[in-house]
């Protein structure tokens, strides 16, 4: 009986430690972006689609870019020049409110016109998505990958979306 008793603790052991070494190993974390107020006015670029709760940077909360996402998601992807497409319900993977130099450092990063000392709102979805210009038969059209929905923390403008994850697999 004190043998099963020890065996079970070192499991449970093993497997935290497995754990605590899964999160250590995994991609770095952006810094926290404080809150600015009044946060410095962006330009009036991208879509008016999250509306700010004040004249802060961030203005508007990750509660509010998930009510929108849950309400408007189809309408956040379908945004040229990629117009992507869901099939079912994608997971919301991380919200991050972070400066486009920042984001910028990390492989696949999204590469827009915009100030590096933009704070921007990043999200990454994890779902099966496929570009809506690709032929009616290609391989890709309905692949389980990740896209990336980026917002303006300032105007709550949507800027643009992609396929992929700059923080990685």
């Amino acid at each position: 009986m004190a043998h099963r008793i020890a065996l079970k603790v070192m499991l449970v052991c093993a497997l935290v430690l497995a754990a605590i070494a899964m999160l250590a190993a995994s991609p770095a974390h952006y810094p926290h972006t404080p809150t600015i107020c009044p946060g410095p006015s962006s330009p009036g670029d991208g879509t008016p689609v999250i509306r700010p709760r004040n004249d802060c940077t961030p203005s508007f909360t990750e509660q509010d870019a998930r009510s929108y996402l849950a309400a408007n998601l189809q309408l956040a992807l379908a945004n040229a020049p990629n117009d992507i497409a869901v099939v079912g319900h994608p997971q919301i993977i991380s919200i991050r409110f972070v400066s486009m130099r920042d984001l910028s450092r990390a492989p696949y990063a999204p590469v827009w016109l915009v100030p590096s000392d933009r704070i921007v709102c990043y999200v990454v979805l994890d779902g099966t998505f496929f570009a809506l210009h690709l032929p009616p038969h290609h391989p890709l059209l309905h692949f389980p990958r990740p896209v990336f929905i980026v917002f303006d923390a300032h105007s709550g403008n949507l800027l643009g979306n992609g396929f992929g994850d700059p923080r990685g697999p």
